[in-house]
């Protein structure tokens, strides 16, 4: 739900346009939302769409779990990953994506600054990376 969420408000930049907060002359971005595994005939497809995408919408198990090739491509041409709900970086899946992209710039951020499980939050939070 919440990834839906996330990709509407990416495509057309949210209420922004409502509240007529936007140039008319406004590019909306292409974006792809990655909500589940696909076979791999069908990689060479989505590299060729990702080639003209600006924001990818997934989350870090479905990132880490993609196949391989598509991975490299994205750790090779990702410029910034954004990790909403930072607080979960402690787990497995998001702190492999992360340490993935640690050359990229990185922002993350949390309205949750801690973890029920115990475990300890390493990463600065509400920062970015340049």
């Amino acid at each position: 739900m919440k990834r839906r969420q996330v990709f509407e408000g990416a495509t057309h930049f949210g209420i922004l346009p409502k509240l007529d907060m936007l140039s008319n002359e406004i590019v909306f971005p292409n974006c792809i939302l990655y909500k589940s595994k696909f076979k791999e005939d069908k990689v060479e497809l989505f590299l060729k769409d990702l080639d003209n995408t600006n924001i990818i919408v997934s989350t870090p198990t479905l990132i880490k779990n993609m196949p391989n090739k598509l991975f490299e491509h994205l750790i090779n041409n990702v410029e910034l990953v954004v990790f909403d709900e930072a607080h979960h970086l402690a787990a497995p899946d998001w702190k492999f994506v992360r340490e993935k992209f640690l050359d990229k710039k990185l922002l993350q951020y949390t309205a949750t600054p801690y973890r029920n499980d115990g475990k300890n939050l390493k990463e600065r939070l509400f920062t970015i990376t340049v």
